[in-house]
């Protein structure tokens, strides 16, 4: 009981930080773009390290090799005042520091405001349409897979099909592996 009410506190947190950072492209000069990037196989070199046993998920997410080709991206869209950066995964919320922390240590602007931890990929597309008012543009980056470490990659289908019926404009594994080769 006590465990289903923590995760609902913290699905809530993260959907109202999100919400209080909305803008209204009216206010500002240039719409607003709101890029959301998965860390998991997106950011991070991460199915390999399923592979391995590990004392705890902290120390595995600690040792997680960056992907320089969306590094490169994440930092150049930082420059720009009206890109918002967030940083979006589904992991345990036991992890948010650890992976705040990775991501700074690979050189990212990770806050306590723009690093999201969500317990599924489908509560990610929740989050993410907090953004999509008019004159927003909202970017979402994440590989959607699964199962890399059993040797068959899964997608999750019905939540890609999902995303093409919103504002949202996708960008699946077929870029992020192009992106990540350069």
């Amino acid at each position: 009981m006590l465990r289903k009410v923590a995760i609902a506190l913290c699905q809530r947190f993260f959907l109202m930080l999100v919400s209080s950072q909305v803008r209204d492209p009216k206010q500002y000069r240039g719409a607003p773009r709101y890029f959301f990037f998965d860390i998991d196989n997106t950011l991070a070199d991460a199915w390999p390290s399923f592979l391995i046993p590990w004392k705890s998920q902290q120390e595995r997410v600690a040792s997680l090799a960056v992907f320089m080709g969306m590094h490169r991206w994440v930092s150049s869209l930082q420059q720009y005042p009206n890109n918002k950066i967030f940083f979006i995964t589904a992991r345990s919320y036991t992890t948010w520091l650890i992976t705040r922390n990775w991501l700074r240590s690979n050189g990212l602007n990770a806050t306590w405001s723009n690093t999201i931890i969500t317990n599924s990929p489908e509560e990610k597309l929740g989050i993410i349409r907090q953004t999509t008012a008019p004159g927003n543009h909202v970017y979402w980056i994440d590989d959607l897979s699964y199962n890399h470490e059993h040797g068959e990659v899964r997608y999750y289908s019905h939540l890609i099909e999902r995303i093409k019926e919103t504002r949202i404009r996708y960008f699946g594994a077929s870029t992020i592996k192009h992106i990540n080769q350069s």
